[in-house]
């Protein structure tokens, strides 16, 4: 939501952006933009050094290579985008 408020110099009504569902789904949308863009951005960050790129601490974290901690974030992307699509198919997002 945010970017599309941004891109297209649009801003919601702040009761739209204060309701919990359009809020939450806003979060999950922020977290699928970092973790695709940590993904993408992998091996330049692990060129220059960059430990705070998700996949290098993944695969610090989990004692794997950078290969394997891209992995993981590809899995973690994943979990984020099937919640994002679990919360807009279809009946209400309270129900969660």
């Amino acid at each position: 939501m945010v970017l599309l408020e941004v891109c297209n110099e649009f801003e919601l009504p702040l009761p739209v952006a204060q309701d919990h569902d359009v809020a939450a789904l806003t979060i999950l949308a922020i977290q699928m933009l970092d973790t695709a863009h940590d993904i993408i951005t992998c091996p330049r960050d692990v060129h220059l050094g960059d430990e705070g790129n998700l996949a290098v601490i993944l695969a610090r974290e989990n004692n794997t290579t950078i290969q394997e901690g891209m992995e993981l974030a590809e899995t973690t992307a994943g979990v984020v985008g099937s919640l994002c699509h679990s919360r807009t198919a279809g009946g209400s997002c309270q129900d969660s």
